[in-house]
């Protein structure tokens, strides 16, 4: 077998066989690249659609976001613009929406498996589709009137609650759990006199 040392980021494909046919999943990553011939036939194999004679044992499926960090799990992946893309996988784990298995394109309705890669500027996210009463109840609030109003400056859900690791409020280590608040609010609010 013959390796090349340090090579650059390269795709690994993994391939799951299931009652619903072959699921592909690209996922860059670093490591040794196999040259074996054998390595070579199977990952063909897979590549044409013929894994079903290079691995005969089913897999479970796939995690529909491991497509997403394939790109956006590296904490140096920048757009384009040089804007930071990177998510913290583990942190997503950790947060509500990550703990109930949600798939990115949840909130990120904008975005498919199977056109990427996507635009870079996204469509915001509509906490409402889920989260209805309380973005009604957010409309009623001083940055709620204030976003309506036309300003780009009062908080939306995201200030307050996060984006990619957002816990429960009654979570301690939630930006809105009591305890938190001063710190979360003072983040906007903190140098006013």
């Amino acid at each position: 077998m013959t390796y090349i040392k340090n090579p650059p980021r390269v795709l690994h494909y993994r391939v799951w066989i299931g009652s619903g046919g072959v699921a592909f999943v690209a996922k860059t990553m670093r490591r040794p690249l196999s040259l074996d011939p054998i390595g070579s036939v199977a990952t063909a194999c897979a590549i044409f659609g013929l894994a079903g004679f290079a691995m005969p044992s089913a897999q479970a499926a796939p995690d529909p976001n491991e497509i997403c960090f394939a790109c956006h799990g590296d904490k140096g992946a920048k757009g384009v613009s040089g804007k930071s893309i990177a998510v913290d996988g583990a942190a997503f784990g950790k947060s509500v929406h990550g703990e109930l298995k949600l798939e990115c394109t949840a909130c990120h309705a904008d975005v498919s498996a199977k056109k990427l890669p996507h635009a870079e500027k996204l469509k915001p996210v509509d906490c409402g589709s889920c989260h209805e009463k309380p973005v009604k109840e957010y409309r009623g609030t001083v940055h709620g009137m204030a976003r309506a109003g036309g300003s780009t400056v009062a908080a939306t859900c995201a200030n307050c609650h996060g984006t990619h690791d957002i816990k429960r409020s009654k979570d301690p280590d939630s930006r809105t759990s009591h305890a938190n608040l001063e710190a979360t609010c003072g983040k906007c609010h903190g140098n006013e006199a």
